[in-house]
This record gives structure tokens, C-alpha cells and sequence, in this order.
């Protein structure tokens, strides 16, 4: 069965990830997010990034900050333990999250008349990643929930302070992924393409596995 959300714990980068803080300080530090998904990507996949250097926490996941440029933008690397779902949430304007290690699902929803609908639903591998621009000065874009199928890394760069992201109920929304002993799979019909969602969300789909 999959795991109630548990409230990460946040820690900060070690020493040996000096270079990634220091590439993440002055990208951060323009304060703006046109072009950095093809920045961030330029830099990170060369990069080696070893599990063992994040801690893990059981039942949730850790939230490793690696830059936090003082202008609200923030990244920072998750290290989630197995099965661990969190909950429906939004984020503000700009989004940008990348699989590193691990399988993660990803289901996005969107605001509907009848409220809350699941508009996709995908399995992350490594390299796979999703850029998303939404509207400034609010934090109901790009709304997900993840699942983390195995032990899992992911990054995430956000143009301010996640936490304030809304959260939803989601009691009438079961999760799209079964449990691991049924192999984790996803619906097919969960499964479109990224659209654009009523100028709210520019959903872009930067790499599709």
C-alpha cells in the first residue's frame, strides 16, 4: 500500500557538492527563468550524482538545498525513500524538476468546474525532465503528486519558496500508480501529452521517455 504523506526533512549541501552550489548561485542569481531548463541540463548531466551523498529518510524524503540566491528562486535535490506519495500541491510560477536516479510517478492535475481533475500521468526515469512556467505571484501552478516507485533522486528549482505552494485534498483521487508488488504501472489512458491549460499553466514537456 502506498504511505501517507510525511513531512520532509530539509538539510543543506555538504562541501563535496561545492561546484553544483556554486554553478546553481549564479544561475539563481539573474532572477530570471527564461532559458534555464537548457542551462540546468547543459550542467547536470555530465554531473555525477551518487546516492549515498543525500540522506535518506524513511516513510518521506529529504530536501537537500543547494542554492537559495536570497532573490526567492531555490533549488534543491530530493532523495526519495520507496513508496513514499506526497500530497496534491501546487508551485509557484516557475517549475522545473528532473529525474536523476530511480523511478518516479508524476500525476498533474488541473482546476475544473467540478473541481480537481487528473489531467495526466507518467513514470520519470533518469534524464527525463519537465519545465514549467505558470502565472507570476500565484502558487496553484503546475498542481502534482508524486510517487516514488523505488529509491529515487530527483532536482527541483523553484522561483520562490516552495512551501507556499497550495495543498489539496485528495481524498476522491486515489493515487494512478498500483503497489510495487503489482509492478508499478500506469494506465495508458493516463498517459497524454502536456498542453497548455487555459494560459493558467504552460505545461511544456521538455523530454519524453
Amino acid at each position: 500500500m502506498e504511505r501517507s504523506f510525511t513531512k520532509p526533512v530539509t538539510l543543506k549541501i555538504q562541501p563535496k557538492d561545492e561546484p553544483l552550489r556554486l554553478f546553481f548561485d549564479a544561475l539563481l542569481a539573474q532572477d530570471n527563468s527564461d532559458n534555464m531548463a537548457s542551462a540546468i541540463v547543459g550542467f547536470i548531466e555530465p554531473y555525477v550524482f551518487k546516492m549515498e551523498n543525500y540522506k535518506r529518510v524513511a516513510e518521506t524524503y529529504s530536501r537537500t538545498i543547494v542554492s537559495q540566491p536570497g532573490n526567492g528562486f531555490e533549488a534543491m535535490i530530493a532523495r526519495w525513500s520507496e513508496k513514499t506519495v506526497t500530497a496534491i500541491h501546487g508551485h509557484p510560477d516557475y517549475a522545473f524538476y528532473y529525474c536523476l536516479a530511480g523511478r518516479i510517478g508524476v500525476e498533474h492535475f488541473m482546476m475544473e468546474k467540478s473541481g480537481l481533475g487528473r489531467i495526466s500521468s507518467k513514470i520519470m526515469r533518469p534524464g527525463e525532465y519537465y519545465s514549467i512556467q505558470g502565472k507570476p505571484g500565484t502558487f496553484d501552478n503546475a498542481i502534482h503528486r508524486i510517487t516514488s516507485l523505488e529509491e529515487s533522486l530527483s532536482l527541483h528549482v523553484y522561483s520562490d519558496d516552495p512551501s507556499k505552494g497550495r495543498v489539496f485534498k485528495a481524498d476522491r483521487i486515489p493515487s494512478s500508480f498500483v503497489t510495487v508488488q503489482q509492478h508499478l504501472t500506469c494506465p495508458r489512458s493516463l498517459r497524454p501529452a502536456y498542453r497548455c491549460i487555459a494560459d493558467r499553466s504552460a505545461y511544456r514537456h521538455v523530454r519524453h521517455c
